[in-house]
């Protein structure tokens, strides 16, 4: 019979230096288990191993875009990405099939490379905020460039001081 300082379940801990692998433990639709558990029988890998591999893959591919585009280029692309997501849910139709939405889309563009331009530097501005069916198209690509994650610098907050006793 094991003390209360004996073996504990799975083993003792190992110093950081000695540790191979840590867990992760995440849930995933029947479909892409399967699709794992297949690859991962034709590569002759675990599961495990197979997920491994694939988020080493994809963490690889990632900074490679990043080292090829630059990291001015890949923020602002990442931005751009993310701010179409947002544009086509608000308008419902894609950048492609509508006019509105691809000017709209076109004008963020260019807003988030002003907005990167002037956060490098260092060229504080406002941005509109409120209803975005009542703002103009400038403000609109302005809303939808801060969403996307490239928000102008803010204008340092001005604090008054009164003496009132």
């Amino acid at each position: 019979m094991a003390s209360s300082e004996g073996r504990k379940r799975g083993g003792q801990p190992k110093p950081p230096e000695e540790r191979k692998r840590n867990n992760l433990t995440f849930r995933a639709r029947d479909e892409l288990r399967e699709q794992i558990r297949i690859s991962a029988e034709a590569s002759g890998r675990s599961v495990s191993e197979e997920i491994e591999h694939r988020l080493e893959l994809s963490l690889a591919r990632a900074e490679q875009i990043q080292a090829d585009l630059g990291e001015d280029i890949f923020r602002i692309a990442r931005a751009m990405a993310s701010s179409l997501t947002h544009i086509q849910d608000w308008k419902d139709k894609t950048w492609i099939d509508d006019d509105e939405t691809y000017s709209l889309f076109c004008g963020t563009t260019c807003e988030l490379i002003r907005n990167y331009r002037d956060r490098v530097l260092k060229n504080r501005r406002n941005f509109p905020r409120g209803d975005l069916n009542k703002m103009p198209p400038e403000e609109q690509v302005q809303y939808f460039a801060a969403l996307g994650g490239l928000a102008p610098p803010r204008p340092p907050v001005e604090i008054i001081v009164t003496d009132e006793d």
